[in-house]
């Protein structure tokens, strides 16, 4: 006994386990096939610029996908057809655009393909309404089947039931005249409740039956009386396609015998501003063409076996609007040069390159190191001395880690080796020293107090605390306003040793505490010493209550 329970338990397991196997199968084999779109296209192919006689008397287009799928590729085209297409092709999905293109452009002619998307059209093949209104009306037999009833400039329809896609399509069928759609079973009233028909089922021999009655209301009578119009079938048939969204029109224009387009040469000549140094290895550049300050696919590399020249030929003076085209060239940058471009294009460019040289300067604070003090920002200024020009300048502080490189020409516009030297504008309460390296290097030192500082010759370090009785709150001074100084310079030359030295005397005046004037407090080392002592001596309480408290919890 035990053993047939096992092997029918083993059976519906094994069925069990079968079941989605035959249902693969069963999809694989038997499952629906793709569905299937219709696709419609008409359009027109236009020539332009050509006569008529050079025309060929037809050519061959090709539909393709989004993906250069071809779709078709025998739709033809004809002189006799006036140059209009209307096809339709059965495809398996409906891609989101597809192309109309010519096979094998004509010679002397160029093309332009039409690229379109497409939407769903469903249309019907109803009569016309007033050819309709000549015939019996349709009587519908079975459930695809429509009444069509015209009344006046009013058309009224039943089905079954209406889809949306269909009811588009009786209206656009009948417009501009008023459409009232019906459908289902029972009553239904029209032409200014004067009408009815209703619409039943019943059951025969050969199956369900509709039988539709159409009716009048009699006002003499008072009642619904039958009217006089007899009905037939008539079968609608609605059809799904999909069509262009704008007009396909493919465009070719005729190009022999066009005038050669106007030309311009532009040349450019490379210079180098650098002293003719014996011995001077200059670099190959590379030169790019823009046109309207786009590149284009010309350029040239120069490397001084052409003569450092070079010339564009044949340029397009216009483009295709007719607007003349802007040229300009561009030298892609060169480590160690800086490039100037000069002239124009109707005289030829001039591109000239003028080797640099990098000057550091350094900042050094000397004294002044109290405990909170910030250091003044700086302005140092770079003196071209061959023109008596500043070449540039930095406003340099903390954050920029008190240096600064200069990246400048080493030659001025003649040709002349350049001589920098180095000036910062006055600090109040500092001293200047400027000293400048074999290599061309600066560095400025700024020394705290000096010659006038605070009066006191301690080397330009912070005095610290004076001695004695506790004389009270201490007035917070700041500095008055800075007397006239005097600066003298020194020109400073490469290699040159000499030094430029500026000197700021500054008397300060005592401004004490409660004066309209802002006064920076600056925390003491004192201040900070009865901090870390309060927060001692509480930690160490902390320590010995703490036991304390356990104890008095145990004994509770």
């Amino acid at each position: 006994m035990k053993r047939k329970w096992i092997a029918l338990i083993l059976a519906v397991a094994l069925l069990i386990t079968m079941v989605p196997l035959f249902k693969g199968l069963e999809v694989a084999a038997w499952g629906p096939p793709d569905p299937t779109y219709t696709l419609h296209v008409t359009g027109t192919k236009e020539w332009v610029g050509d006569d008529e006689d050079n025309r060929p008397n037809s050519v061959t287009l090709k539909l393709v996908d989004v993906n250069d799928t071809i779709v078709k590729d025998d739709i033809e085209v004809s002189k006799a057809g006036n140059w209009e297409f209307d096809f339709s092709v059965n495809v398996n999905e409906i891609e989101t655009s597809y192309t109309l293109e010519e096979i094998g452009v004509l010679e002397n002619y160029t093309s332009i393909p039409a690229t379109f998307s497409v939407k769903k059209e469903v249309s019907c093949d109803l009569d016309d309404l007033e050819e309709m209104k000549k015939k019996s009306h349709y009587f519908p037999s079975t459930s695809d089947q429509i009444l069509v009833i015209p009344y006046v400039n009013e058309l009224f329809v039943w089905k079954s039931s209406w889809t949306d896609d269909e009811k588009a399509a009786i209206n656009k069928k009948y417009a501009p005249s008023e459409v009232s759609f019906f459908e289902g079973n029972g009553r239904h009233l029209f032409g200014n409740n004067q009408y009815r028909f209703t619409v039943s089922t019943y059951s025969t021999y050969y199956g369900t039956q509709r039988y539709i009655a159409f009716d009048h209301y009699s006002a003499f009578h008072r009642r619904w009386e039958s009217y006089a119009y007899t009905f037939r079938a008539g079968t609608v048939e609605f059809s799904t396609r999909y069509v262009p969204t704008t007009d396909v029109t493919i465009t070719n224009t005729y190009i022999a015998g066009d005038p050669e387009p106007e030309t311009i040469n532009i040349t450019v000549t490379k210079e180098w501003n650098d002293g003719d140094v014996e011995g001077t290895t200059r670099p190959t550049v590379t030169i790019n063409l823009l046109a309207d300050g786009l590149e284009t696919d010309k350029s040239v590399q120069l490397d001084g076996t052409d003569g450092w020249t070079y010339t564009f030929k044949d340029l397009r003076k216009f483009d295709d609007d007719e607007e003349e085209i802007v040229y300009t060239v561009e030298e892609v940058e060169i480590d160690g040069y800086i490039s100037e471009t000069t002239d124009t294009a109707e005289t030829g460019f001039t591109i000239t390159n003028t080797p640099t040289i990098d000057i550091t300067v350094t900042k050094i604070w000397e004294g002044g190191d109290v405990e909170g003090t910030t250091r003044p920002p700086v302005t140092i200024k770079l003196l071209d001395k061959n023109n008596g020009i500043t070449h540039d300048f930095v406003e340099s502080s903390i954050s920029g880690g008190w240096t600064h490189t200069f990246t400048v020409p080493k030659y001025d516009d003649d040709g002349n080796e350049i001589k920098y030297e180095v000036e910062e504008v006055e600090i109040a309460g500092y001293t200047s020293k400027i000293t400048k390296n074999a290599e061309g290097d600066f560095t400025i030192t700024n020394k705290y107090g000096g010659d006038g500082g605070d009066g006191n010759d301690n080397g330009g370090e912070d005095p610290g605390p004076t001695q004695g009785p506790d004389p009270g709150p201490t007035p917070t001074t700041q500095p008055a306003e800075v007397p006239a100084t005097e600066t003298t310079t020194s020109e400073i030359v490469a290699g040159d040793e000499d030094e430029k030295t500026t000197t700021t005397t500054t008397q300060p005046t005592e401004v004490v505490a409660g004066d309209e004037d802002e006064v920076d407090v600056v925390p003491t080392g004192e201040n900070y010493l009865y901090l870390v002592v309060a927060i001692l001596f509480i930690l160490g309480g902390v320590i010995v209550l703490v036991p304390a408290i356990k104890k008095v919890r145990v004994k509770k």
